[in-house]
């Protein structure tokens, strides 16, 4: 930072042939005049200074009966004075900074960090809703009120921060930890067995536990119940109060898994033919550069596009890229046995992986593969223990 500043002043490069130059820099602090950069030379020494603090140099320099040689002028001082004639440059540089303060009171792009169930468009779309999108004035967007706003209409949503960087827009979000269900009722309700099996542990934070660990379950059986009775000293029921009931129940259960692969295919075969198109996008209006037309009858579109940008966060309003278009014929083909197997295994490995995701424990499985002329199978049953989150609303009843 000190070294833009100091090129923004200017920096006079001098020298000097005294070999005694102390007396001259002793009296230079006393005025205050920065000196840096010292370095020895065979007369003498050289060192840099400011412009401005060089035009305060001619009293010491006559004090001390020393000269001093200018060895390089830099700083924007003396570019803008090396090229004072040129008018149509320096204009074009005024311009140029301008444009650019200018698009720096403007929000050019918009990223949504931390969400994993609410996806990006949910989020942009919410946004344009309440007035901020790309291309809105920066000082128009209040990150406290858009906060406020986040939470009050996504209930899942327990944290949310916006911040301005540069011409980005950043809202970084926090999700709910438990179930994600658009429109959860906040009104009383039990937790349900969604399927059956065998309770391995309960904790319970609200409402009434109607299993233990151990129990059998099955689909549609109330775990824990919305209904918590009051009792008085004698422990007798006197009242009832309806909560949304809340707790961590996981359960030793069987998914049963069918997956089906066809063995003929169209194979894809590209021709080596393709076109390439340039595409421009600037604040929306997309201009496409093509020389070429493709007319072929099957094709595939490969996009390569990005926001120019000056610094990481620093975003410009125009997209520049390609569109390339390969052109491809197809045959028909047959999957071997090994090929449908590997297909059939990549496919329940990913599903498995996807039941990890959701905090499913995988505890064993029983899956095989079946093949025929036309197609391949694998099915079985996966044993896991899962969470059971599934609600319903509560029977409100009044306690005699």
């Amino acid at each position: 930072m000190r070294c833009v500043i100091r090129n923004l002043r200017g920096v006079v490069l001098v020298s000097t042939d005294n070999p005694a130059p102390e007396r001259f820099f002793n009296l230079c602090r006393m005025k205050k005049i920065r000196i840096w950069d010292i370095t020895k030379t065979d007369k003498g020494c050289q060192f840099s200074i400011g412009a401005a603090d060089y035009l305060q140099l001619k009293e010491p320099l006559k004090k001390c009966g020393m000269k001093l040689v200018i060895l390089r002028k830099t700083g924007l001082p003396f570019f803008m004075l090396r090229y004072r004639k040129h008018y149509s440059f320096v204009a074009g540089m005024l311009l140029a900074a301008s444009l650019l303060q200018i698009m720096s009171m403007f929000v050019w792009e918009i990223e949504v960090d931390g969400n994993s169930y609410y996806t990006d468009n949910v989020i942009v779309s919410y946004l344009q809703e309440n007035d901020v999108y790309v291309g809105c004035r920066m000082s128009k967007v209040m990150c406290d009120s858009l906060e406020q706003k986040i939470r009050k209409d996504f209930d899942d949503i327990t944290w949310v921060s916006a911040e301005k960087s540069g011409t980005k827009l950043i809202v970084h979000i926090k999700e709910n930890d438990g179930d994600n269900v658009v429109g959860k009722a906040k009104s009383p309700s039990d937790i349900i067995a969604s399927s059956d099996g065998v309770v391995e542990s309960i904790v319970t934070r609200c409402g009434t536990p109607l299993v233990k660990k151990g129990d059998e379950v099955k689909t549609g059986d109330v775990l824990v119940s919305g209904e918590v009775v009051l009792y008085n000293d004698a422990k007798e029921p006197t009242d009832s109060c309806y909560v949304q009931a809340d707790a961590d129940i996981l359960v030793r259960t069987s998914i049963q898994y069918e997956n089906t692969v066809q063995r003929g295919y169209k194979c894809k075969i590209y021709t080596g033919k393709k076109v390439t198109h340039h595409v421009i996008n600037v604040m929306g209006n997309v201009a496409e550069l093509g020389l070429i037309p493709a007319d072929y009858e099957k094709y595939d579109v490969v996009t390569e596009i990005g926001r120019l940008r000056l610094t990481k966060d620093f975003m410009l309003p125009v997209c520049a890229g390609r569109r390339i278009i390969y052109e491809y014929i197809t045959e028909d083909g047959m999957h071997s046995e090994e090929e449908v197997t590997q297909i059939l295994t990549d496919n329940y490995e990913n599903y498995l992986n996807k039941l990890k995701k959701e905090g499913i424990q995988i505890v064993s499985d029983s899956v095989k593969i079946d093949i025929t002329d036309v197609n391949a199978g694998m099915s079985g049953s996966i044993h896991v223990v899962m969470p059971f989150k599934e609600r319903r609303s509560c029977d409100v009843r009044t306690v005699d």
